[in-house]
């Protein structure tokens, strides 16, 4: 009776340290995960007669942005150039 307890206790031991081992991202050597780009175009929605009423489409826009640690510094002081009372 002990010994078949011995063996589940060492069967759940090695089944929880593979558990581990996998929720913390250790991988077999040579793995090299994949990294794919896909492009999130999604078509339109049409109305159940067909083709006739488009309920929602796709548009492409651009979102222009400014990261604001490529500022230098000298375009950081904005607000006390264009707001004086210097005039």
């Amino acid at each position: 009776m002990w010994f078949v307890g011995g063996v589940l206790f060492l069967a759940m031991l090695g089944l929880a340290g593979r558990l581990c081992r996998l929720h913390l991202g250790v991988s077999a050597p040579g793995f090299h995960p994949v990294v794919i780009k896909l492009a999130a175009r999604r078509g339109a929605i049409y109305d159940r007669n067909g083709r006739n009423n488009p309920l929602a489409v796709s548009l492409t826009f651009h979102q222009p942005f400014i990261d604001p640690l490529d500022l230098s510094p000298s375009t950081t002081n904005w607000p006390s150039r264009c707001c004086s009372n210097s005039g």
